[in-house]
C-alpha cells in the first residue's frame, strides 16, 4: 500500500519461492490491475468520510449499489481510477483520518490471519508463504532485535502516482496499523519511528502531532 507501485501484472518482478530444503522454483509474482479481488468495504467507507468533508466519491465507472454488497470485489485498476478522482481536492492529513477509521475487516485474509494467529510474526510468515495467493503488490520483509520489530514493505512493481495519493496512501498504511495494534494489544502503543518513501510535505508537522514519532522521507521503501 504505502509506497505500493502498481502495474499489470505481466510486468511484475521475478521472485523466487522455496519449496523445501535444497529446492527452488522461480515464479512470477501474481499481481494483474484487472483482477477483481479488492473489497467494496474501501470504497464504501472513502465514500463516507469523503461526505464527512463535504465532498463526493467520484471516478468510479460502475452503479454505487455495488457499495451495497458487502461480498462484492472490484479490480485494483478501478480503485486507482476512483481514488485519483475522488481525493483531488480532500484536506491535508485526510489519510490519517481514514486509516484510523478501518479495521481488521478490510485486511480481509491478511486481518484473518491476523486475528487467527497466536502472534504476528506467524502471520507474516503465512502471508510471505501464500504471497502469491494474495495478489498484493509488495513483499513484507520484518526484522527483530529485542524488543524492536521493523517491517519494510518493498514495492514489487513500479509506476508513477500523483503526491497527493502517495500521502494518502501512506497515511493510511501508517494509521490504521497503529489503531489495530493498539486495539490488538489493549495498550497505548506508538511507533518508534517511521519512513516514508515519498519526500516530505507541506503539512508534515501533522505527522509528528499523529504519530508522536521521529518521521523519515525519502526512504527507499
Amino acid at each position: 500500500l504505502y509506497d505500493c507501485q502498481l502495474v499489470h501484472g505481466e510486468k511484475a518482478k521475478k521472485q523466487e519461492i522455496k519449496r523445501g530444503e535444497g529446492m527452488s522454483k522461480p515464479l512470477g509474482i501474481h499481481f494483474n490491475m484487472e483482477d477483481e479481488v479488492v473489497g467494496v468495504f474501501y470504497l464504501s467507507l472513502l465514500k463516507s468520510q469523503l461526505e464527512q468533508e463535504g465532498l463526493r466519491l467520484t471516478g468510479f465507472d460502475g452503479s454505487l449499489d455495488i457499495l451495497e454488497d458487502e461480498k462484492a470485489r472490484i479490480s485494483p485498476s478501478r480503485l486507482y481510477r476512483t481514488l485519483i478522482d475522488s481525493l483531488r481536492d480532500v484536506p491535508e492529513g485526510f489519510g490519517l483520518r481514514y486509516g484510523k477509521a478501518l479495521n481488521l475487516v478490510a485486511a480481509e485474509t491478511v486481518g484473518q490471519l491476523v486475528m487467527s494467529c497466536p502472534n504476528l510474526g506467524q502471520a507474516f510468515e503465512i502471508v510471505k508463504r501464500f504471497h502469491l495467493l494474495l495478489s498484493i503488490s509488495f513483499s513484507v520483509e520484518e526484522i527483530t532485535e529485542g524488543n524492536l520489530h521493523q517491517i519494510r514493505l518493498v514495492p514489487t512493481c513500479d509506476c508513477d502516482m500523483p503526491s497527493y495519493l502517495r500521502h494518502f496512501l501512506g497515511e493510511v498504511l501508517f494509521s490504521s496499523v497503529l489503531m489495530q495494534a493498539r486495539w490488538l494489544t489493549g495498550n497505548s502503543l506508538n511507533f518508534y519511528q517511521l519512513s516514508f518513501a515519498y519526500d516530505k510535505p507541506r503539512h508534515s508537522k501533522m505527522y509528528e502531532d499523529y504519530f508522536c514519532c521521529p518521521v523519515h522521507y525519502g526512504s527507499g521503501c
